[in-house]
């Protein structure tokens, strides 16, 4: 009778040592539940960053496509305003050339009379009209020259900035794929502690006396759960070393273990 009550006491603990256990790996999968929704908050806030980068970049090709517009259209100003000035330049040595003629013409003529006095003061007045809108021609295309040349830095300064948005966009898409796969492998983690939890619960059903007693610094999540001395181990979650290399879950031995 005292041989069954010592069986029955001994059977009792472990039973309360694998519940222990149980509860220990339950609030793991807890955490790893809770982190992998940190993730995906995470990675919505990326995405949305992405879709607003994308919107700038549109408006960016939106104003630089009326500057193109813009410039055009300047450009074509300059042209007529230059065929004008040509135009009156041509006018000008052709009335500098009737003055000569009528000047030559009245020097060697005797009968010098007024009317050809008035033609000439008429032609000089013209000229200089037609000097001073030529001045005023001039004055229009250097304004509309740095006009231009205001547009076209304001063009490249557009294009610049184009360029750092779409390699912000560049780099917050690495980031989204580099996310993107820490939370596939989280979820990996996720499924395959479960199926560990469930075969755990299948072993402690089956085989609560089978446990060994580890001895190593480091063992894994399947190790972990055939040893009797899990006291002596600490969970470790995974993660990536400054070199790249990912490394799994796994315990390791406390330093009084």
């Amino acid at each position: 009778m005292t041989n069954t009550s010592t069986t029955d006491s001994n059977y009792q603990s472990i039973i309360n040592e694998l519940n222990s256990r149980l509860n220990r790996l339950s609030e793991e999968f807890n955490n790893l539940l809770r982190e992998r929704q940190t993730n995906k908050n995470n990675l919505d806030n990326r995405i949305k960053e992405i879709s607003n980068l994308s919107k700038n970049i549109s408006n960016l090709h939106r104003e630089i496509s009326n500057r193109d517009a813009d410039i055009v259209v300047l450009q074509e100003n300059i042209q007529n305003l230059t065929k004008t000035v040509q135009d009156k330049q041509s006018h000008i040595n052709d009335l500098q050339n009737t003055i000569s003629d009528l000047t030559i013409s009245t020097q060697n003529s005797t009968n010098f009379n007024r009317e050809k006095e008035n033609i000439i003061n008429n032609l000089q007045d013209q000229i200089s009209q037609f000097n001073q809108q030529k001045s005023e021609k001039y004055s229009r295309i250097r304004e509309l020259s740095n006009s231009l040349q205001s547009k076209i830095s304001e063009l490249e300064e557009l294009k610049n900035e184009k360029s750092r948005l779409k390699a912000k966009k560049d780099e917050w898409e690495q980031r989204y794929q580099t996310l993107y796969q820490n939370y596939q492998q989280q979820n990996n983690e996720i499924a395959r502690l479960k199926t560990e939890i469930a075969q755990a619960k299948r072993s402690q059903q089956s085989q609560p006396n089978n446990n060994q007693i580890a001895t190593k610094k480091k063992i894994s999540v399947e190790e972990y759960l055939r040893i009797y001395n899990q006291n002596d181990y600490v969970y470790v979650n995974s993660y990536y070393r400054k070199d790249g290399t990912y490394v799994k879950a796994h315990y390791r031995r406390r330093p009084n273990g």
